[in-house]
Order: structure tokens, then C-alpha cells, then sequence
């Protein structure tokens, strides 16, 4: 029963990426990066090195295509800090692996719903 559960989940989250607008593209990247980022916090505290290391990974690599998709030159400073925030981001992940520090994970975890957030209260157009 999970393996069809996790098949209709994944045909979900494709249905969800092939009708998504650019801005809806980017929520969906902060939300993933959330699961993530909340797998690995319980995780840690069940002592799973495996699954934490995973959910991480997976994090950073969300993360990092966050920052790939900012426009540095059209984004002026805005741009330029996100790019600095999220490599602060990456780096404490790194750091919270290797630490197994569930409040390192919960810092970015904040930080990253802060600009959620932000995004989300954005008109469509703003967000192009």
C-alpha cells in the first residue's frame, strides 16, 4: 500500500511542476526544501544518521537551486543577499550533519520560511 501511496504522491507533485507558474515553481522549492528540512529534525532525534544525511542532502541540493534561479544582475541587492543567505544556509547544514544539530537545521528552517513567506506575499508579476 505505501509504494501506491508514494506513486500517486509523486504523479501529484509532477502534475503540480508541469502547471505551476514560474512564482508557484519556487513555492513548490521552499516547501520541498521544509519536508526536507523536517525529515531531518526527526531524524535527529531518533538517531537515524542515514535518513538525516539524506533529508539534508536533498535540503542543500533545494536550496542550491534556489540560488541558481536568482537573477544577480536584474536582482540588484535583494538578489545578492538572497545568494549570501542561502549559502550561509548550505553551510549550516553541512555543519549541522556532521554535528547532528537539530537547532542548526531549525535556524534554516526559519530563515528559509521567512523568505517563503516573503515570496508567497508577492503579486505573480513581481515575482517574474
Amino acid at each position: 500500500m505505501n509504494a501506491v501511496v508514494s506513486a500517486y504522491q509523486q504523479l501529484d507533485v509532477i502534475g503540480q511542476i508541469a502547471n505551476a507558474s514560474p512564482k508557484e515553481l519556487i513555492s513548490l522549492l521552499f516547501s520541498g526544501a521544509n519536508a526536507k528540512l523536517s525529515r531531518a529534525m526527526g531524524c535527529i532525534r531518533h538517531d537515524d544518521f542515514v535518513g538525516k544525511a539524506e533529508a539534508l542532502s536533498s535540503a542543500m541540493e533545494i536550496i542550491e537551486g534556489l540560488r541558481q534561479s536568482l537573477d544577480l544582475e536584474k536582482g540588484g541587492e535583494l538578489a545578492g543577499n538572497l545568494n549570501e543567505l542561502y549559502q550561509y544556509c548550505v553551510r549550516r547544514l553541512l555543519r549541522a550533519n556532521i554535528d547532528h544539530d537539530e537547532s542548526a537545521v531549525a535556524e534554516v528552517a526559519s530563515l528559509l520560511k521567512t523568505v517563503a513567506d516573503a515570496w508567497d506575499a508577492l503579486e505573480p508579476e513581481v515575482a517574474e
